[in-house]
């Protein structure tokens, strides 16, 4: 039991890693972008000027961690994968 529990809360600690490394800097960039626009800060501030490469790939690093949270329950939750096979299965035998 307490092996079961050691194995969800590594699993948890992953997902809830890797959601803060996805989504803290498009909310940092997005919170420092708005506090720019309110006050006027753009041609006094360098962090006001963000190239919108950068911009924009921070936002996608977020769209990102979309696509991760399924690929890290599959590895790393043995319950998740056992129902995503089920799953995957049942829609092939109805194609």
């Amino acid at each position: 039991m307490l092996g079961l529990l050691v194995y969800n809360v590594r699993t948890r600690v992953i997902a809830e890693g890797v959601f803060l490394f996805c989504w803290v800097p498009f909310f940092t960039i997005n919170v420092s972008n708005a506090i720019c626009i309110r006050y006027e800060l753009f041609d006094s501030s360098a962090i006001c000027r963000m190239d919108p490469i950068v911009f924009s790939l921070f936002t996608w690093l977020g769209y990102v961690n979309s696509f991760l949270n399924p690929v890290i329950y599959t590895i790393f939750n043995n319950e998740f994968r056992r129902v995503f096979k089920s799953l995957l299965c049942a829609w092939r035998r109805t194609t």
